[in-house]
């Protein structure tokens, strides 16, 4: 479980003080962490004195991620931050832990069945956020599915970074419900390119 990091010190199962919770949006800033920290120590083993050693920063980053996908969060739903598990999958194969690299395997391919059955797969925590395409472009690209490579990657890619004023793509009825205007891809890239 990862804990909500504006919790008091001392917040644990066991004495919640009415904050610990579980946030599946928080779980691949900690296995991204504990990767970031597998990849220092196991290329530059010799840099500093590490605490643990590189497997064990990679286990914990993998035991994160196995949490998530085990309950905690669901294979549907974008989190921001999986653009990661391939490579996690690889150093997992790579340090001989094939059992875990085949799980995260088969994490990714449940993310992309999920999305590939949905019509609009790049939603996430709000209605107006993108956090979604990171795990359909991974998933999309691990499972063989090149249909999102190339310019329209790129354009659904950039539609809402540095345009606030824009929405990104979402169900037909969804923004409006919400009274924003919603805009197609085509559109939104085409007003990107005009600025």
């Amino acid at each position: 479980m990862v804990q909500d990091w504006w919790c008091s010190a001392g917040t644990g199962p066991n004495d919640r003080r009415d904050c610990w919770y579980d946030r599946a949006f928080a779980y691949p800033h900690a296995f991204n962490t504990f990767f970031g920290m597998y990849k220092i120590a196991h290329l530059y083993p010799g840099l500093v004195q590490y605490h643990n050693s590189a497997d064990t920063y990679l286990m914990r980053a993998y035991n994160i991620v196995n949490a998530l996908y085990s309950g905690h969060g669901e294979p549907g739903t974008g989190y921001m931050g999986e653009a990661t598990l391939s490579e996690i999958r690889q150093a997992l194969a790579d340090a001989g832990h094939a059992t875990e690299a085949e799980r995260v395997k088969a994490i990714i391919t449940s993310i992309y069945d999920a999305f590939s059955k949905s019509k609009y797969p790049y939603g996430s925590e709000y209605s107006f956020d993108n956090t979604g395409e990171e795990a359909v472009y991974l998933s999309a690209r691990e499972n063989g599915n090149t249909r999102l490579d190339g310019e329209d990657q790129r354009q659904v890619a950039g539609l809402p970074r540095g345009a606030a004023d824009l929405v990104p793509l979402r169900e037909p009825g969804h923004a409006e419900r919400r009274g924003v205007v919603e805009l197609s891809v085509r559109d939104v890239a085409h007003r990107l390119g005009s600025r």
